[in-house]
């Protein structure tokens, strides 16, 4: 090499090498760099992969469901106790949380109603932290 010469390996589109070309920066043809032997080549994973991979997610994602709810049961908050308890109750249908006030009166939430109306009623019925 040269004192008054730089030699730059660069990968570009044609177009930016004709630009180049154009503006006097290139001085060389161009040479391609040969592909690294040892390096391996990108595998795409076929459809049945990717099929077999999401019918086991979908699969686990059931099963785990059926068992956390196949009971059926609802839930009960006492807060007459400190601190509330918490229970399943076997004669209460799934997703029905029965909420039992300081006072002794009840409230029912349906867990469909999402959790801020549950977060409402809960600090309404449940004393505050100290």
């Amino acid at each position: 090499m040269d004192e008054d010469h730089v030699t730059l390996v660069m990968e570009m589109p044609a177009e930016a090498l004709a630009a180049e070309a154009e503006a006097g920066f290139v001085t060389s043809a161009p040479n391609p760099i040969p592909p690294d032997p040892d390096d391996p080549e990108a595998h795409f994973i076929d459809p049945v992969s990717i099929t077999i991979a999401l019918t086991i997610a979908v699969l686990a994602t059931r099963i785990v469901e059926h068992y956390l709810v196949r009971d059926g049961r609802g839930t009960l908050i006492d807060a007459r106790q400190s601190p509330p308890l918490l229970s399943r109750l076997a004669d209460v249908p799934e997703g029905l949380v029965l909420i039992i006030k300081p006072d002794g009166s009840t409230e029912t939430v349906a867990a469909k109603d999402g959790a801020a109306v549950l977060a409402d009623v809960l600090k309404s019925a449940l004393p505050a932290g100290k």
